[in-house]
């Protein structure tokens, strides 16, 4: 996942547009362009990274990020195929 995070804009920039909107689709939920405003959700984990990343105690989302369902998230990420990007 880290390696997915750290290659996240030269996997995107390089990726086919189906696979961009995969991506997309991964991590936001709710995409809605008004006027010249693009609003957006966060899909869990990440709303509580963005949201840890703003907080100035970072201690009360250690234990929620750690007792994450790690499992089910590489499942999800390989049954996407972003993990194989990752990987390539």
């Amino acid at each position: 996942m880290l390696n997915l995070a750290q290659r996240a804009l030269e996997i995107f920039e390089s990726s086919e547009p189906q696979e961009k909107l995969q991506l997309l689709n991964f991590v936001f939920q709710n995409l809605e362009l008004r006027q010249k405003n693009l609003e957006y959700k966060l899909k869990t984990p990440y709303d509580t990274v963005l949201l840890a990343n703003n907080c100035s105690d970072l201690l009360p989302f250690v234990d929620k990020f750690r007792t994450l369902n790690w499992a089910f998230i590489q499942r999800e990420l390989e049954y996407s195929g972003i993990l194989n990007l990752a990987l390539s």
